[in-house]
């Protein structure tokens, strides 16, 4: 009886051990799953500001691209006109930009 007793008290610590490791084993997976998260959370923020940079460079280029093309169109345009007021009769330019 003594020794079922002893036993018995011996497989009651063994579990409460065990559960216990087990129990800390899984508050450092759920440590190390909050921390890949907010990593994640990080990596996604950073990533969207640089998108956000990028579309608005390439907003202000594609600005800067339109406004040149109309500036060269305005002086191709002024030239035609001066250039008719010269000779005093219209004919047809062909304006090309690339």
């Amino acid at each position: 009886m003594e020794k079922d007793l002893s036993e018995l008290q011996g497989l009651i610590n063994s579990h409460f051990e065990q559960r216990k490791k087990d129990e800390e084993e899984l508050e450092r997976l759920r440590v190390r799953i909050e921390k890949r998260k907010a990593e994640r959370a990080e990596q996604t923020r950073i990533r969207q500001e640089k998108e956000k940079q990028r579309m608005t460079q390439e907003r202000v280029r594609t600005r800067s691209n339109v406004m040149s093309s109309n500036h060269v169109l305005k002086n191709v345009f002024t030239e035609r006109k001066i250039f008719q007021n010269i000779t005093g009769y219209q004919h047809m330019v062909c304006v090309s930009i690339f």
